[in-house]
């Protein structure tokens, strides 16, 4: 009897966890990185950026160029759908709210795909660990020329900017390592100045170094629990699918 009771409850649990899968959307991407294939699972409900005209297009390129110059190649972007709509239709009056861009690590000099077939993500991690408390924030961003990249597409040399940035070190590992800041960005439009909340997620797949950004604006102190949660599911989905 209760063998039975177990697995009336076990179907009813599979039935209720196929449904809701069977619902949900996968809009991921293929992205090739050094002649390697990866596939990047759809970020919760948000909506792809695309380099298909419009505001849009805009945005998709400003952000490839930063992330370029900072020694990424730029795989995919996504943002929250009514922010991407507003931006569009030219009613956006303030920041996205959330968005995710996922991006591969070059290497080398000059920077370029560079992948690591024989190493362990246990081993990237390890080195991860170990390099995380000598970066410099400001080293970064010594990297980017934010006004020239504004200028080519947004028209204005000082529309965005970076402020401050405070560190919050590792938050987390998994089979990433998760890691915060949180930055003033400031900008030339009536949205003015956000604290902007940033957990990456960072790991080894198939010889590829992966680095995904998690974005929103920060509210208080649980903003960073709820990020920190998406980027451990990410890093959960993206190892998994690949």
């Amino acid at each position: 009897m209760f063998r039975s009771i177990s697995r009336l409850a076990f179907l009813a649990v599979f039935s209720f966890f196929a449904s809701v899968s069977g619902g949900l959307a996968d809009n991921g991407v293929r992205a090739s990185f050094g002649g390697v294939s990866l596939y990047l699972p759809q970020p919760g409900d948000l909506c792809p950026v695309e380099d298909k005209g419009g505001a849009n297009s805009l945005l998709y390129k400003h952000t490839r160029d930063l992330q370029q110059q900072a020694g990424n190649k730029l795989f995919a972007i996504w943002a929250d759908c009514p922010s991407l709509a507003a931006m569009n239709d030219g009613s956006l009056r303030d920041s996205l709210k959330n968005w995710v861009i996922i991006v591969g690590g070059m290497s080398g000099t000059p920077r370029s795909e560079v992948t690591f077939p024989d190493a362990t993500r246990e081993q990237f991690i390890e080195l991860m660990l170990q390099a995380y408390p000598g970066i410099d924030l400001s080293n970064i961003e010594e990297q980017i020329d934010l006004e020239g990249i504004n200028e080519r597409y947004l028209g204005n040399p000082g529309a965005v900017s970076f402020g401050e940035m405070e560190s919050l070190g590792v938050l987390a590992i998994t089979d990433s390592v998760h890691a915060g800041i949180i930055s003033r960005v400031g900008s030339s439009d009536s949205s003015g100045d956000n604290l902007v909340l940033n957990i990456s997620g960072s790991t080894l797949i198939n010889g590829v170094i992966v680095h995904v950004y998690h974005y929103a604006l920060y509210e208080s102190k649980n903003s960073i629990d709820s990020l920190l949660s998406d980027s451990k599911y990410y890093s959960a989905l993206l190892v998994n699918r690949n």
